[in-house]
C-alpha cells in the first residue's frame, strides 16, 4: 500500500511541475508567430502575475480604498489571498496544456475541472493536506464571484500586456510594425476589468510601457 501511495504522490507532482514545460500556446498563434522556444511556459507567466500582485497591490484594504475609492467588494479585500489564488491560477493546465484565450471548449473545462478535483481528494492522505486549500483558491479564482477573484484576473490580463511588450522586438521582427501595432491595439479591445484598481494598473502600465 505505501509503494501504491509514494507512486500517486511522485505522478502528482510531476505533474503539476510539468506548468515549468508547458509554453504558453497564444505567442504562437497567427498573427505572434513566435516560436516554440521564445515563448514562456505557464510557470513563468505564474512567477509574472505574482510579482505583479507583490509589486503593485497596497498592503491593506483602507491603502486600496485611498486609492481607487469605493467599489462592491473592496471590503473583502485581502492581498495575500490575491497572490495564493493567482500562485495556483492555472494550475489545471500541467494537466490539459495551456489553451489561448477564445480556444477553451466546454470539454476542456470539464477535463480542468475532473484533474483538480482529482487533486483535492488527495487532500484526505498525507501529506496532501493542503491540496484542498490549493482546489478551493482555483475554483474561486474560476469562479470570479468575489472581489478577490475578480481583481486576480484583472492582474492575470495585465501582466500579459507587460509580457506583450518584453516580447515586442521579437514580434516587430516577425510580423512588422504593423502587425505588431494591431496586435497591441488587439489586446486592448478584449480587456475585460472588473475592478477599479484594474482600471488604475492598466493607466499606470500604459503610461509606462506604451511608447
Amino acid at each position: 500500500m505505501e509503494i501504491i501511495m509514494n507512486k500517486i504522490y511522485g505522478k502528482a507532482i510531476s505533474e503539476i511541475f510539468n506548468l515549468k514545460k508547458r509554453k504558453r500556446v497564444g505567442w504562437m498563434l497567427p498573427g505572434r508567430n513566435l516560436e516554440e522556444c521564445q515563448v514562456e511556459s505557464v510557470a513563468d507567466h505564474t512567477w509574472g502575475v505574482c510579482m505583479v500582485a507583490e509589486i503593485f497591490l497596497p498592503s491593506t484594504k483602507e491603502e486600496m480604498i485611498k486609492i481607487v475609492g469605493e467599489e462592491p467588494g473592496i471590503e473583502e479585500y485581502d492581498k495575500e489571498k490575491i497572490l495564493r489564488m493567482l500562485l495556483v491560477h492555472d494550475l489545471s493546465e500541467a494537466y490539459t496544456g495551456d489553451i489561448a484565450l477564445g480556444y477553451k471548449t466546454d470539454n476542456d473545462r470539464k477535463k480542468e475541472e475532473d484533474r483538480m478535483a482529482y487533486y483535492a481528494t488527495l487532500a484526505q492522505l498525507s501529506p496532501f493536506e493542503n491540496l484542498g486549500e490549493i482546489y478551493k483558491r482555483w475554483e474561486e479564482y474560476e469562479e470570479r464571484k468575489q472581489y478577490n477573484a475578480k481583481l486576480a484576473k484583472d492582474i492575470d490580463q495585465l501582466e500579459c500586456y507587460i509580457q506583450l511588450f518584453m516580447y515586442k522586438e521579437l514580434l516587430i521582427s516577425k510580423n512588422g510594425i504593423q502587425e505588431w501595432t494591431k496586435i497591441e491595439e488587439g489586446w486592448f479591445e478584449n480587456l475585460k476589468l472588473k475592478t477599479k484598481f484594474g482600471v488604475w494598473l492598466c493607466n499606470f502600465i500604459k503610461e509606462n510601457f506604451h511608447e
